[in-house]
């Protein structure tokens, strides 16, 4: 019988948790991001800090997935528009088919809605755009 995982989702800090996220990216996509484009992308970016979305597993303290977007501007019907674009959907592999990449994107939805963000938008790989096609109501361009 399969054990029921404790999850918590929450908003990090790319920053304070920079060991962590590097770590998740060599697990997730089996190679190293380099920490000065690690840096430029998620602490300082010219639009501003990342925002990440992480999930964790509360009995172990186990960071098991992660789910990151950065600001982008777009012109829409004349006026600048603040959008997101998705980025390093992250899943340690133990932690797979157990609802968390679903989960990270609702947490990200959520806070775009509230925040009054038009769309997002992503460059997604065969892993999550499945996901992304039928949670999402995404559509490929």
């Amino acid at each position: 019988m399969t054990k029921q995982i404790n999850f918590e989702c929450k908003m990090i800090d790319p920053c304070e948790y920079r060991k962590l996220l590097l770590d998740l990216f060599e697990e997730a996509f089996e190679e190293k991001m380099a920490v000065d484009q690690f840096i430029w992308k998620y602490e300082n970016n010219p639009l501003g800090k990342m925002k990440v979305w992480s999930i964790w597993d509360k009995d172990t303290g186990v960071l098991a997935g992660t789910y990151g977007a950065f600001k982008r501007y777009f012109i829409h019907k004349g006026s600048i528009v603040t959008v997101y674009q998705r980025a390093d959907s992250m899943v340690k592999p133990e932690y797979r088919r157990k609802g968390i990449f679903t989960q990270l994107l609702k947490e990200m939805n959520k806070f775009l809605s509230e925040n009054g963000v038009l769309f997002n938008f992503g460059y997604s790989n065969d892993k999550s755009a499945s996901g992304i096609r039928k949670f999402n109501n995404s559509r490929e361009l």
